[in-house]
């Protein structure tokens, strides 16, 4: 059996800059590029990962798992997952990052909301579950706000890393 490939930053280095040590976004498609579609089982054991998947198809490998998986979707894997990727067509979309420790003091007095984060969740976008298209759309604001120079920037993160994490635990209930 093959030891887990572990990485304390993205997929392939061993560092990430977490904004006030809780988020890190990094565009998705863009690692898969680098290495001929394909990024190989690999696990992260200091953060969380959201794969925001806005446009193209991908399939993703996690244990002796592989689902493809179609735009627009979200997929969350928690820390000391192994997970991968063998992109079908060019993939565009984001990858929030979401350091444990910053999760942990956030959500200190909510232990519910954290169990429902140590699980794969895959989710397809369709209208007919609006609380999923909610999400995906807190999703895509957390993009935006890591990716603007607005003042509070750090703030209104926090609130909605808040949101979004209340959001995806109460579509897994």
């Amino acid at each position: 059996m093959q030891e887990k490939r572990f990485y304390r930053g993205l997929y392939g280095t061993n560092t990430i800059e977490f904004a006030k040590g809780l988020i890190h976004v990094h565009p998705f498609g863009e690692i898969g590029k680098q290495y001929q579609g394909q990024v190989k089982l690999h696990a992260h054991n200091n953060f969380l990962q959201i794969f925001l998947v806005q446009d193209g198809h991908t399939e993703f490998h996690y244990g002796t798992e592989k689902i493809t998986i179609q735009a627009p979707a979200f997929i969350v894997v928690p820390k000391n997952i192994e997970h991968g990727f063998l992109h079908q067509t060019e993939v565009s979309g984001w990858i929030i990052n979401l350091a444990d420790t910053g999760l942990e003091h956030m959500l200190q007095r909510e232990a519910d909301v954290i169990f429902g984060m140590e699980e794969i969740h895959i989710v397809s976008i369709s209208g007919e579950e609006p609380a999923t298209s909610e999400v995906f759309e807190t999703m895509q604001k957390c993009v935006d706000e890591y990716n603007s120079l607005f003042p509070g920037r750090l703030l209104m993160l926090q609130y909605l890393v808040g949101q979004m994490l209340v959001q995806l635990y109460r579509i897994s209930l």
